[in-house]
This record gives structure tokens, sequence and C-alpha cells, in this order.
């Protein structure tokens, strides 16, 4: 899977989710889970290409003064949460991770004192879980 399909993957789940007001980590499976398991397997392969493009120190420590702190699970999570943001975002963030104090999440955030804004674990899970609901096997996707 290329890269610009990729990123038509998460933005059609990003509207679907605007749209139906779903989570966007479930209209990510829903999507997923329309895919072929090739298919599936290849966004897995894609995502972790752009998840680990973002672990550096200047993203992690935006993600520290975001969060308040950030563990290297939660590190993980933020990672996730900046790729659900949008390709547009997650460039940013990649050019530039202070950029993101100015996502409106983020504004939101740090004005309500919460500081999961950003951090969001179960889009980390979203191809296992499509391919679990695909198959019917629950550890499937790590088979494969």
């Amino acid at each position: 899977m290329n890269i610009d399909r990729f990123w038509s993957i998460i933005e059609s789940a990003r509207s679907s989710a605007a749209v139906s007001g779903a989570l966007f980590d479930e209209a990510l499976v829903d999507l997923l889970a329309g895919c072929p398991p090739q298919g599936i397997l290849e966004y897995a392969e894609q995502f972790d290409e752009v998840h680990d493009a973002l672990y550096r120190w200047n993203v992690w420590a935006a993600a520290y003064v975001i969060g308040g702190g950030c563990s290297d699970d939660s590190f993980m999570d933020f990672r996730a949460g900046v790729i659900a943001l949008g390709r547009d975002w997650y460039e940013r963030a990649v050019l530039d991770p202070d950029s993101l104090a100015e996502h409106p999440t983020v504004v939101e955030a740090a004005s309500t004192h919460r500081g999961e804004a950003v951090f969001y674990e179960d889009v980390n899970y979203a191809a296992s879980g499509a391919f679990a609901r695909l198959t019917g096997i629950p550890d499937a996707f790590y088979d494969a």
C-alpha cells in the first residue's frame, strides 16, 4: 500500500466518524474490515512506517508538554493520535512538533486541563481489530 492510499483510508475514516458520530477508531476498523486480509496487512505495514517516523525526541517532548508527562506506552498512543489527526497535521508535526499546540483539540484540552488529548491508544489496534472481525479469529492478525 502506498502512502497516498494509507492517508486516503485515514481521511475516509475521519469523514465517516464525523458524519456518523462514531469514534474515529471504530470508523477505521469498520473501513478496514471491508478490505481483503492482505489489504489490512498492507495498511498495518504502512501504519507502522508512519508511526515509527514520529519516534523522535522533539515529538516526544511535544507529547510530554501536551500530556503533562509521557511514558513510552503513552508515546505510542500519542503517535497514533497524531496519525488520527490526518495527513496535514501529521506532516506539520513531523516538521515542527510544536505546531500541535495550535490544533483545536490540544487548545481545548489545555483550557480544560485534559492531558489525554491526542493520545489515542485504540488507533494502534485498528488493523488487528479489523482482521479479527473479518476472519472471526481473535489472534489471526498476529499469526499472519
